[in-house]
């Protein structure tokens, strides 16, 4: 198909006035006729007919419409490939709604394992973030928040509890091997560092009594984060869907040719037989 131009396509009309004696019954009229040129396309359909495919526009609509919802704008094109770019389209959703509801449930049910056997219910139960119930999975006892009975907040001092290895971290960064008291050089930086990393007694955990069930809880938010990556995977293919069903939108849309072609026609508005050629050009580019 020969590219499309742009723009009012011009006429330039070449008169040739045929001498051509009138008879009694009045002017002889020869029917148009169409003239076949080298590097010009004969057409031969009427000009109502001329443009048999899309516009610039339409093409825009259609790969507009598939990026949209794919298939859509093949469906207005009236390309069967539509319905499998919907197809595509719904099953994904559906994989991707499926996953995420199995995500979901798993996810619910590691944070009541935490909460029922390894978290010490202190209060009103609060959940915490993924990276709360990683540490779970990663440390056997929390250890305590507040430490001890004086006044002010006294750090857990057992390094093998995740409180008591954030105090030790914070201690090796702010005090240096000095004294760790109140008043001494770094100890509020120290404190902080503490208050902002350690748990507090709403999250304080301990799995020495079963250590078999913060192994399920491990085993739980690694189901539940594949299934929430699987999600992930497939909003990717969603978009790949979109994507590739905009563009074969864009490259199957037929547009209109606009070719350029040589008609000869008697002119009907001379007052003797007269002939005019008329070279129909596409816009120049």
């Amino acid at each position: 198909m020969p590219p499309r131009r742009r723009g009012a396509g011009t006429v330039l009309l070449l008169g040739l006035l045929l001498a051509h004696p009138s008879n009694a019954s009045g002017q002889e009229r020869i029917p148009s006729t169409e003239l076949d040129v080298p590097a010009l396309r004969t057409r031969t359909t009427s000009p109502a007919a001329w443009d048999q495919g899309a516009d610039e526009t339409t093409r825009t609509l259609h790969t507009a419409l598939s990026l949209a919802v794919p298939g859509l704008g093949q469906l207005r094109n009236d390309d069967g490939r539509g319905w499998i770019y919907l197809a595509v389209e719904a099953a994904a959703w559906g994989i991707w709604a499926r996953q995420r509801h199995r995500g979901g449930r798993i996810r619910t049910q590691y944070r009541e394992l935490a909460w029922t056997t390894g978290r010490l219910q202190t209060g009103p139960r609060m959940d915490g973030p993924f990276t709360y119930y990683e540490t779970l999975t990663q440390w056997t006892r929390s250890g305590s928040f507040d430490a001890g009975a004086a006044p002010g907040l006294q750090p857990e001092a057992d390094p093998a509890t995740f409180n008591g290895a954030i105090w030790a971290l914070a201690r090796d960064l702010f005090l240096r091997g000095g004294p760790a008291e109140p008043g001494a050089p770094g100890y509020q930086d120290a404190l902080d560092y503490y208050q902002q990393r350690a748990w507090s007694e709403a999250f304080l955990w301990d799995w020495s009594a079963d250590p078999h069930a913060q192994q399920r809880l491990a085993e739980l938010i690694e189901d539940s984060d594949d299934r929430y990556r699987e999600a992930t995977v497939v909003l990717g293919a969603v978009l790949a869907n979109h994507l590739v069903a905009a563009i074969d939108a864009y490259l199957t849309t037929p547009l209109s040719s606009h070719a350029p072609f040589l008609r000869i026609a008697p002119d009907p508005r001379a007052p003797t037989q007269s002939w005019t050629v008329s070279l129909h050009l596409g816009a120049l580019p």
